[in-house]
């Protein structure tokens, strides 16, 4: 089956990875409804009724969704915690796919044009931030690392030299480290605020060539690095 095939009906997106999240809703390739949560709410409280809300404005039901696609990480542990567990729950009872796709994939994609080196960056707290290096081609967005974690003083050091573009949650987390190290300010770096919503997660779905469907047994989450909970379980092993 084709994927143009695979994406028609109704697809639930989910953006847990940046607190305070959103949910969107697309349908036959295009986003048709979006929420954000409100930030001072926790995951669990909101996701579902603000899904039955959009449900009811597009005259749908939840045996209507064709699958669940999921930004899934780096970012939030708890966020993510939480995001897959509604995915799961959503998966499973529905009895459909869940497509996860790496955070930092869909804040490249909305990267503007003109950089050589295109680096979103999520606040990955700590005095680090979350990131992966990328290119822009005629043909898309190619990702050149692998997803790390790492102070901002060091991601100045390996992309000032380069006509980078900096951006994300981590960016404006750290806009003076990266501003004083010669990454920063950018016209209309405002604009890339949308650049991790669930809409942008549903645009990235729609425009990519592949996205596996997996069984949400098999949909696995990006860490990166170990929780604080998994460090003092570690710590007191030893």
């Amino acid at each position: 089956m084709s994927g143009d095939l695979l994406r028609k009906g109704l697809y639930l997106g989910i953006e847990p990875t940046d607190p305070p999240g959103s949910i969107a809703l697309g349908i036959d390739g295009r986003v048709l409804s979006f929420r954000s949560q409100p930030r001072e709410r926790q995951f669990s409280e909101v996701f579902l009724p603000l899904l039955d809300e959009m449900l009811n404005e597009a005259e749908s039901g939840r045996s209507d969704i064709r699958g669940v696609v999921i930004c899934s990480g780096p970012g939030s542990f708890t966020g993510i915690r939480v995001g897959f567990s509604f995915a799961f729950g959503i998966a499973q009872a529905m009895n459909v796919r869940i497509f996860p796709v790496p955070t930092l994939d869909v804040m490249a994609y909305r990267a503007p044009a003109g950089y050589d080196l295109v680096v979103p960056a999520l606040d990955a707290r700590k005095g680090e931030v979350y990131t992966a290096l990328y290119r822009r081609e005629e043909q898309g967005i190619s990702r050149l690392s692998d997803y790390i974690s790492i102070t901002p003083e060091n991601l100045v050091y390996k992309t000032v030299s380069q006509n980078s573009f900096v951006y994300g949650p981590g960016y404006v987390r750290y806009r003076g480290v990266f501003n004083r190290g010669g990454i920063g300010p950018y016209p209309g770096e405002e604009d890339t605020a949308d650049a991790l919503s669930a809409r942008a997660l549903l645009e990235y779905f729609y425009s990519a060539d592949s996205i596996a469907g997996l069984g949400p047994e098999d949909a696995q989450p990006i860490y990166v690095r170990p929780s604080e909970a998994e460090l003092k379980y570690s710590r007191r092993e030893k």
